[in-house]
């Protein structure tokens, strides 16, 4: 079962287990992000319209760098619904355990959309399916 985010410009669909645990609706960048049961989170950054992406993307990369010394990162290149992203694929030890995570970008005339969610390394997998479904959602509403 699904539920929406709609806020200003972003609207999406989500599952309806997902709990939203933070919200930035009145100071840019715009920001909700939601944690999933036994787990894991996605996150989402809308900036302003002309944002560069690039460098924004280079802070959240350099963000988790700063937190995460064992990290190890793969650029990506992927089609989701209707547009082309770009981002990183990230892997790092968080206490004990192995997390991935996947950080993409994407700019159209609406803003700049930086988004990331993960999981733990055994549960990634089996989330991304969801993870992939709320970020088509998400870009189908957006483009």
């Amino acid at each position: 079962m699904a539920a929406e985010y709609s806020q200003g410009k972003l609207r999406f669909n989500f599952p309806a287990d997902w709990t939203l645990a933070e919200e930035e609706t009145s100071e840019w960048p715009r920001m909700v992000s939601f944690q999933i049961p036994g787990g894991g989170y996605w996150t989402l950054c809308h900036y302003p319209p002309q944002s560069d992406r690039l460098p924004l993307m280079e802070e959240v990369l350099a963000t988790f760098e700063a937190d995460y010394k064992d990290l190890e990162q793969e650029e990506r290149e992927e089609i989701i619904g209707p547009a082309f992203v770009d981002g990183y694929d990230l892997s790092f030890f968080c206490l004990d355990f192995l997390v991935e995570c996947a950080v993409r970008s994407y700019e159209a005339p609406n803003g700049t959309l930086d988004w990331f969610y993960q999981a733990e390394s055994e549960d990634f997998e089996a989330r991304s399916p969801a993870f992939r479904a709320v970020s088509e959602s998400l870009l189908a509403n957006f483009v």
